[in-house]
């Protein structure tokens, strides 16, 4: 705790002042904190919403709407508010991950000082590091730390106690990501393979009928909604590889340092921009792989459970095709890549579930997390050797792995301040609907509207609508059937601001825009804001041309209110 605390005491220390997010993907993980919770305790559906993506909607079941930590958030919430209930999510998501890893090593018999170096390669590891304010839902590695301890009690001394741990563990990864289900899924498939022997004793078999049973039951207020979405087009994979090439990591990914890291981490800067960046992150340390490789030869079997998962996860990261230095080849094609040694990935491409899992990169964790348990063996069988170095080689190794890994001293997390019309705005007795300025529809798979390169995400919309407390035109959603993204840009009030945006929706040119203040009011709409960070001139011209009523300016928007047709209530 005193480590991850100190090393990630920028995001810590400003809880009253800013999240444990940024201002795109971490603030619709933020708005869904406070939708999912809020839908809940109103018997509404919280996998059903029109108050993003306003007035069409969307089916969230397939998004990342972490349901479990979204009502977790509430109660958190209500003592330190929404800010303070990401900053105690996202830590206990880092703590919770080094402890499982800890625990792991004390299960494999490794001396309490050897743990605790695992324990803190696992916590500081760059893969969560590079996620820590944009991903919150897949911070939470220690789902996949503790599935595989339960997994392996169940084989240790099977009974009900070890199946229900077991059981819940599935359950509440589910209920976080669909991504780690899936990755756990594997793991466990693989490990049970490797004791196929000891699964067909009865009572392992009957730890697992209970797990299985238990975790259904918990997954079924996502599960059920899921298969609802399938059976009725709500979901549909994405076509070919889903953009996996893009997301996989490279084979120097490996070995090329977190360039986030404060020392050095510069270094590497312009390696991390080309090759090895973003979700291709997989930097396990040298002082990890170093000692992994010496555990190749010096830990005894309990090595081969961590050896196999290393390899088969490593290669799944690296998808489709061998990436080299950002480099396919070109001997074979599929799905419109070119790639000379395939991988794994695409068999599992093929398979109901993982055709929409999109970064295989993401496969690199749970190999990273087989290497530092095969650091720990190799360090243990060291301190077994050298007595007098049982705690001065786990310390060391220790030291130099918080090197390592040091995260950033700096964060672009997202103030919790806004402008004072939002809080205005949800007191305001006419009802109605938010239309942003830019006006814009994103996607995991790409943007309509708003694609200005700085800022071209406008996701921090949905921290404004946590305030204002309306549906909101805009919005970002993982994944969006085409048919509702069809929806969207066929009404004509958003086709024509999307067209004074810039964005041309159809092939040939549109109309003038002719949307008038009654086509708004049509549409549910209340409140139109202009962020003046990223003017669209075009748009604001033509709604000054509709003298709608400025409700309120200030330096960073200006927000119109749209009077309904009985006109404005009083204020």
């Amino acid at each position: 705790m005193a480590i991850a605390v100190g090393l990630y005491w920028p995001l810590v220390h400003h809880v009253r002042t800013q999240f444990w997010a940024d201002s795109g993907d971490g603030a619709a993980f933020i708005w869904n904190y406070w939708s999912v919770p809020r839908a809940v305790l109103s018997l509404h559906n919280p996998f059903v919403t029109t108050a993003i993506l306003h007035p069409v909607g969307v089916h969230t079941a397939f998004e990342t709407n972490v349901p479990l930590w979204s009502m977790l958030s509430w109660p958190l919430a209500r003592v330190f508010g929404l800010s303070g209930a990401s900053v105690v999510i996202g830590l206990f998501a880092v703590v919770a991950s080094g402890l499982g890893a800890y625990l792991l090593a004390l299960r494999l018999r490794c001396p309490p000082w050897v743990a605790f170096f695992a324990g803190v390669a696992f916590e500081l590891l760059p893969y969560r590091t590079n996620r820590i304010i944009t991903h919150l839902n897949l911070i939470h590695t220690e789902f996949l730390v503790f599935g595989i301890i339960a997994l392996l009690d169940v084989y240790r001394k099977p009974g009900r106690r070890q199946a229900i741990v077991l059981g819940a563990v599935l359950g509440l990864t589910f209920l976080t990501d669909f991504t780690y289900a899936l990755m756990l899924g594997v793991a466990i498939v693989i490990l049970v393979a490797m004791r196929l022997r000891s699964t067909l004793r009865r009572q392992v078999g009957m730890a697992f009928l209970q797990a299985g049973a238990l975790a259904a039951v918990i997954s079924l207020p996502l599960l059920v909604p899921a298969i609802s979405d399938v059976r009725h087009g709500e979901y549909a994979p994405p076509p070919g590889l889903g953009g996996a090439q893009g997301y996989s990591a490279d084979l120097v990914s490996w070995i090329v340092p977190y360039d986030r890291q404060p020392l050095w981490g510069h270094a590497f800067a312009t390696e991390n921009a080309n090759v090895t960046g973003g979700e291709r992150v997989e930097f396990t340390g040298v002082v990890v792989l170093g000692l992994a490789l010496a555990g190749l030869f010096l830990a005894d079997r309990r090595k081969r459970d961590w050896l196999v998962l290393a390899v088969a996860f490593g290669l799944l990261s690296f998808g489709p095709g061998l990436h080299v230095n950002g480099k396919t080849g070109s001997a074979f094609t599929y799905e419109g890549f070119k790639f000379s040694i395939p991988m794994p990935y695409l068999l599992l491409n093929g398979i109901p579930g993982f055709k929409g899992f999109r970064a295989p990169a993401r496969f690199g964790v749970v190999a990273s997390l087989a290497l530092i348990m095969l650091a720990a063996l190799a360090l243990e069988r060291l301190t077994s050797r050298w007595p007098r170095g049982a705690i001065v080689l786990p310390a060391l190794a220790t030291l130099l792995v918080v090197v390592e890994f040091l995260p950033p001293t700096t964060y672009l997390a997202m103030p919790v301040a806004l402008p004072a019309v939002y809080q205005r705005m949800a007191s305001d007795p006419d009802p109605g609907a938010v239309l942003d300025v830019p006006l814009q529809f994103r996607t995991g798979y790409g943007v309509v509207g708003d694609d200005t390169p700085v800022p071209a995400d406008d996701s921090r919309f949905m921290y404004a609508a946590t305030v204002h407390r309306r549906a909101m035109a805009g919005g970002t959603v993982p994944r969006l059937p085409d048919k509702r993204l069809t929806a969207l840009t066929s009404i004509p009030v958003y086709h024509q601001i999307l067209e004074l945006e810039g964005d041309q929706i159809d092939a040939a040119p549109g109309s003038p825009p002719s949307f008038t203040t009654g086509d708004l009011n049509g549409l549910g709409i209340r409140f139109i804001v202009d962020h003046h960070e990223n003017p669209m001139p075009g748009v604001v011209a033509y709604l000054d041309s509709l003298h709608l009523p400025v409700y309120a300016e200030n330096g960073s928007v200006t927000v119109w209110k749209v009077p309904p047709p009985g006109g404005l209530a009083a204020r």
